[in-house]
C-alpha cells in the first residue's frame, strides 16, 4: 500500500466506525451513499478516510452539545 492511501477496512471495522447495522451498511452500499472495494472473494473492504469524509458531511448537530448521525 502507499503512503498516502488511508487503509481499507472490513464491514464489521465499517460498522463500528460508522455506528450502524451491517444490514443499514449493505443498503447504503446498494444505494449507492457509500464507496467500497470488492475482493476477489466477494467481500467488501471500505476506505476509512472515505468513511470519515461521509461522517463529516453527514453529521448532524443537535440543538445539545451531543452530535449525532441521521439515516
Amino acid at each position: 500500500m502507499k503512503q498516502n492511501e488511508s487503509p481499507l477496512i472490513n464491514t464489521t471495522q465499517a460498522c463500528k466506525m460508522l455506528g450502524i447495522s451491517a444490514k443499514t451498511l449493505r443498503r447504503w452500499c446498494r444505494d449507492g451513499f457509500i464507496s467500497y472495494y470488492t475482493t476477489v472473494g466477494g467481500h467488501k473492504r471500505f476506505s476509512s478516510k472515505m468513511l470519515q469524509e461521509f461522517l463529516e458531511e453527514n453529521l448532524v448537530k443537535s440543538a445539545g452539545s451531543r452530535p449525532f448521525s441521521c439515516e
